[in-house]
């Protein structure tokens, strides 16, 4: 009643919204056990050698609890991407999400484009899994070199 009366129904705002909802308490809680955690000698440190409070957050604190907001954002996504319910209910006939065109195509029919979406995804998640301890060994095999070479 109240996404009707904001005229947020069937709109990409009203959607947008739904899933801010949903998805904040998981970036909240990720990004807040990452904040607890950093040592707060750092920033004193970095004050004390002249940093201001802006800069303390963008050398210090940000690449500190980058992780967490990391991790919330991809638990943020994933909620959102599994999330048909919302979806069904806050689109229109005329805008729908992709998860929502799925799950009407698996109910009504299927055709090869689902087929191609979800091997892109599996693929994808992949890549990535295999592909982060590999960035990461090679940024530490480089960080190693250049430690010798001094």
């Amino acid at each position: 009643m109240t996404y009707s009366g904001w005229g947020l129904y069937g709109q990409l705002p009203g959607l947008v919204l739904a899933h801010t909802v949903l998805a904040l308490p998981f970036v909240i809680v990720a990004a807040g056990v990452s904040a607890r955690q950093i040592d707060i000698t750092l920033e004193l440190a970095a004050q004390g050698l002249g940093a201001n409070r802006r800069r303390v957050f963008w050398r210090i604190t940000l690449p500190l609890i980058l992780p967490g907001v990391a991790a919330g954002a991809i638990f943020a996504f994933a909620t959102s991407w599994d999330e048909v319910v919302i979806a069904n209910f806050m689109t229109s006939p005329t805008f729908q999400t992709l998860p929502v065109l799925f799950w009407t195509e698996v109910r009504a029919l299927i055709q090869p484009d689902l087929a191609v979406v979800a091997t892109f995804l599996v693929v994808l998640v992949a890549v990535v899994a295999i592909g982060t301890p590999v960035f990461r060994r090679v940024q530490w095999t480089g960080r190693l070199t250049a430690w010798r070479q001094k």
